[in-house]
């Protein structure tokens, strides 16, 4: 669904020169993992090919690169979950 959304949308918007993207998050340190009981993190960890929760700086990274530096991509998903 959002995907479907995100590709409509940067069709519509694009000769704009308006890029529609999007942030998936996985699990971060601090957040809703503070909140989750440790087999469930645990298992995320150990599914995850980075065997580390991801970081609020790291996604606000990649908002700040999508926003001030991507001039090409547009009606994508950017996953950030450490590769499970």
């Amino acid at each position: 669904l959002v995907t479907g959304f995100l590709g409509g949308l940067s069709k519509k918007l694009g000769k704009d020169n308006i890029k529609i993207n999007s942030i998936d998050p996985g699990i971060l340190n601090g957040g809703i993992s503070e909140y989750l009981d440790k087999k469930s993190v645990q298992d995320y960890l150990k599914h995850s090919s980075l065997k580390r929760l991801g970081t609020p700086i790291e996604v606000a990274n990649t908002a700040k690169w999508i926003a001030i530096s991507n001039s090409y991509i547009t009606g994508q998903s950017f996953l950030l979950d450490g590769g499970l």
